[in-house]
């Protein structure tokens, strides 16, 4: 069995999403927003993962970023709506 670290599987799936990969027909049909994304531990180094029941998979904590907000601003708010702080 092939062991890839998070690092080597988060890399590839950004290799998916390169330039390279993508015509420019498809880039005009992509909807832009800003987002953020951020990576969260705890006292135990552990990360914390948000289950998305309906679609079955895991990924970190994150989403829009409002107009009136930085992206610092942002992720702190979807941390804290996401764990219900």
């Amino acid at each position: 069995m092939l062991h890839m670290s998070w690092y080597d599987i988060f890399m590839n799936l950004l290799a998916n999403f390169n330039q390279e990969n993508v015509s420019d027909d498809e880039v005009r049909q992509f909807r832009h927003r800003r987002s953020t994304r951020g990576i969260v531990f705890d006292a135990d180094n552990n990360i914390a993962l948000l289950f998305t029941k309906d679609k079955g998979y895991y990924s970190i904590p994150g989403g829009g970023v409002n107009d009136d907000e930085t992206y610092e601003q942002g992720i702190i708010r979807e941390c804290k709506r996401r764990s219900r702080l």
